[in-house]
């Protein structure tokens, strides 16, 4: 079900929903692909009905905005946000991305760092959120108490549910960072479906 192209279709669906209309070699570049290979995902989701193409460009549907939800959840996303806290980040554009659920995947937050780094992000940094505590495995155990940097720049970002999990991806641009939160998230809710 889950793979490359599908994650790809889906950052485009994404970055469509936030910024359209958006051109082919605009969107060559958001999803770092050729423009052939842009043409054919535009056709394949313009017979789906999820995306129109006009002279202005390409723009997602009604269809396709339902279509997108429908992915999200399907991946256990409650949000993707841009994770401002520049003083906390190690590439130019961050972005944190909500999963519920997900706790029970994480075991030392390196899995979730090297799914991102495969998938082109510079880094990653996994927060878990159960029984009231923000938690960094292996790292910190209390967010609040050990690491008050981080613990409010957290709170200024989401407010999770319980067993929650918080990815922080660190990308060269922002597109970089959302394919490789989604690439994580794909990942963990995979595994935790098995």
């Amino acid at each position: 079900m889950y793979n490359g192209g599908w994650i790809k279709e889906t950052l485009l669906l994404y970055a469509l929903r936030h910024f359209e209309p958006l051109g082919r070699k605009t969107l060559s570049k958001i999803l770092r692909v050729t423009e052939g290979v842009v043409r054919s995902m535009v056709s394949r989701l313009e017979e789906q009905d999820y995306v129109s193409v006009d002279r202005a460009g390409v723009k997602v549907t009604s269809k396709g905005i339902l279509e997108l939800q429908r992915r999200l959840e399907k991946m256990h996303i409650k949000g993707i946000k841009d994770f401002p806290h520049r003083e906390l980040n190690i590439g130019p554009s961050s972005v944190a991305i909500l999963i519920s659920g997900a706790t029970a995947k994480v075991t030392s937050g390196l899995e979730e760092r090297d799914q991102a780094v495969r998938a082109g992000a510079l880094g990653a940094i996994t927060i878990i959120y159960s029984g009231g505590v923000y938690k960094m495995p292996r790292v910190y155990g209390n967010l609040e108490v050990e690491a008050p940097n981080w613990y409010r720049a957290i709170l200024d970002t989401f407010k999770p549910e319980d067993e929650s999990c918080i990815v922080i991806v660190f990308g060269e641009n922002y597109w970089v960072a959302v394919e490789a939160a989604l690439t994580v998230a794909v990942k963990m809710t995979a595994t935790s479906q098995r």
